[in-house]
């Protein structure tokens, strides 16, 4: 943060000494609010949050934050701030190790209130964000996977990708039956052909369904669109995520 850029209200949970300091310091010199919210208290609130529809937050927590910066790979302290991030509000997490498990995060809140989550290493935060392009397009020439294809949303999408002036490479199209794909592949697979798209459909109850899935991910998936109201479907589809990849979900 800068004179020109900065927060109205700052929050510091657990932030190193020297850091914590120094952000005081710009703070008083651009009559920034500091807020000092002890990790208890947010695990208190959280729990509220669970417990209670619409929460009830203890002053002088604010409701809700535009930005959470998370410094380390914590994933309890990740579950810990999420509910308190505002609408179309930015999680952005600056570390050099990875996560030392898969974190649990509100689908619903992604697709719903816009949650946007970021990350990136160390120490340079602002370029956590800058590094991080938020593409509203899909990858030209890239590669792209739609979970969950079968259903009208999936129509819906492979359509929209094949009319692309600048398609994707390839298209993945997976369902949890093979049936819901015939149609899809009827329907769109002359298509994808004449517009020089690599369209593939995988049935997910297919005995070889991992390693065909692996074959076609390669180094994996520079979109993934997940079109199935399930919390196991996007947690596995992350895993195969390229290096800069965006992942869309639908919670239903």
């Amino acid at each position: 943060m800068d004179e020109q850029s900065h927060p109205a209200r700052l929050g510091l949970t657990d932030v190193p000494e020297a850091f914590a300091t120094r952000l005081k310091e710009q703070a008083a010199r651009w009559q920034i609010e500091v807020v000092e919210i002890p990790l208890d208290r947010l695990r208190l609130e959280d729990d509220r949050l669970r417990h209670e529809p619409g929460g009830l937050f203890l002053d002088p927590l604010p409701p809700a934050f535009d930005d959470i910066i998370i410094l380390g790979s914590d994933s309890n302290l990740i579950e810990a701030v999420a509910p308190h991030l505002a609408h179309f509000g930015i999680i952005a997490i600056v570390t050099d190790t990875p996560l030392p498990r898969p974190v649990q995060v509100d689908i619903g809140q992604v697709h719903y209130h816009r949650s946007l989550y970021l990350g990136g290493a160390g120490p340079d935060i602002a370029g956590v964000y800058s590094r991080q392009p938020v593409r509203s397009e899909l990858k030209a020439g890239g590669k792209t996977w739609l979970v969950g294809a079968g259903g009208p949303m999936g129509h819906m999408h492979v359509q929209r990708t094949l009319q692309m002036e600048n398609p994707p490479a390839a298209l993945l199209c997976t369902a949890l039956t093979w049936h819901r794909l015939e149609t899809i592949e009827r329907e769109f697979g002359a298509r994808a052909v004449a517009k020089n798209i690599d369209f593939i459909c995988l049935s997910a109850d297919a005995e070889d369904y991992r390693e065909e899935l692996a074959e076609v991910a390669g180094e994996g998936f520079d979109d993934i669109i997940v079109l199935a109201p399930s919390a196991e479907a996007v947690a596995d589809a992350s895993n195969y995520l390229a290096q800069g990849g965006m992942m869309n979900v639908l919670p239903g």
